[in-house]
C-alpha cells in the first residue's frame, strides 16, 4: 500500500526533473501518473477491497476503458457517497488532467511548460484533497 505512495512521490518528483530539461508532455504523464497512484492508495485506505477493485477494472475493460477509468470511478463514488462537498471539485481537476495527460500522451502537438505546470498543480490538488479525507 505504502509503494502506491512512493510510487506517487516519485512521479512528482520526476514532473520537476522533466520540467527543468523541458520534457513537458512527459512531466504531464508523469502528473497524471503522480495523482492516479495516490487514488490507488486512497482506495485501499478507505476500504475498497481488491475484489471491488478487481471487478471494476474488469467492467471498465469490457466498456472499451482502462483500468485508469476504474480507479478514478472508484474513488468519485466514495466521495459522492461520503464527503459530497469535494466531489464536484475533485471530479473537475481530475478530469482537466485526465485531458492534459491525453493530449499530451496521444497529440502531436507538443505541450507547454504552462499546461506541465497546470497539470502538475491539478495533481497536487487532488492529493491534498484526497490527503484531507483520509487524515494523513
Amino acid at each position: 500500500m505504502a509503494d502506491f505512495v512512493q510510487k506517487s512521490e516519485r512521479n512528482e518528483e520526476a514532473v520537476g526533473v522533466l520540467n527543468k530539461s523541458s520534457f513537458y508532455d512527459q512531466a504531464i504523464h508523469c502528473s497524471y501518473y503522480a495523482c492516479l497512484q495516490f487514488i490507488m492508495y486512497f482506495n485501499i485506505k478507505t476500504g475498497i477491497d481488491e475484489a471491488s477493485t478487481k471487478q471494476a477494472v474488469a467492467e471498465s475493460k469490457k466498456r472499451g476503458l482502462g483500468s485508469n477509468v476504474a480507479y478514478i470511478n472508484l474513488m468519485l463514488g466514495f466521495l459522492s457517497r461520503k464527503t459530497p462537498h469535494l466531489f464536484k471539485k475533485v471530479s473537475r481537476d481530475v478530469n482537466k488532467l485526465k485531458i492534459l495527460r491525453t493530449e499530451a500522451d496521444y497529440s502531436e502537438k507538443m505541450l507547454s511548460r504552462t499546461e506541465s505546470e497546470e497539470a502538475s498543480r491539478l495533481a497536487k490538488n487532488v492529493k491534498l484533497e484526497l490527503k484531507e479525507v483520509i487524515k494523513i
